[in-house]
């Protein structure tokens, strides 16, 4: 892992889908610290808010999302690195455990697929302030 210390324009990815790989759109709610910044880019925290939504899982046949979003919480790996006694989150930190949604197979009568997924930071969008 490189370590680069997640900023404003971080690429948060869904992994790890099962049964069957799971699509979705990202959108991260949890803003970026304002006190430290790397080249006016926020920090993100540890305890950082996303909400996944529009899932689906269409390698399993469930093209029709769930209606409901899923939220999830990132996690700092990196436990020495704080700002104002937050832990700073990295490249390649993800949510603790599975998430969970239920797309559906289309069809009469529908069929619920439930899936598993996590969360990951695959790009802190920044390549100068690392944490170790």
């Amino acid at each position: 892992m490189s370590n680069e210390v997640a900023v404003n324009g971080m690429t948060v990815e869904i992994v790890d889908g099962a049964p069957t790989p799971v699509l979705g759109i990202i959108t991260i709610l949890s803003g970026s610290s304002v006190i430290n910044k790397n080249f006016g880019n926020g920090v993100y925290l540890d305890g950082c808010q996303v909400q996944i939504s529009n899932i689906t899982s269409p390698d399993g046949g469930a093209t029709t999302p769930d209606p409901v979003p899923v939220i999830g919480r990132l996690r700092a790996s990196i436990t020495q690195v704080k700002e104002n006694w937050t832990l700073l989150l990295v490249t390649g930190d993800e949510n603790i455990g599975l998430l969970n949604a239920n797309p559906i197979i289309p069809g009469g009568p529908p069929v619920v697929y439930p899936v598993t997924f996590k969360i990951k930071i695959t790009d802190a969008n920044n390549t100068t302030l690392r944490a170790y």
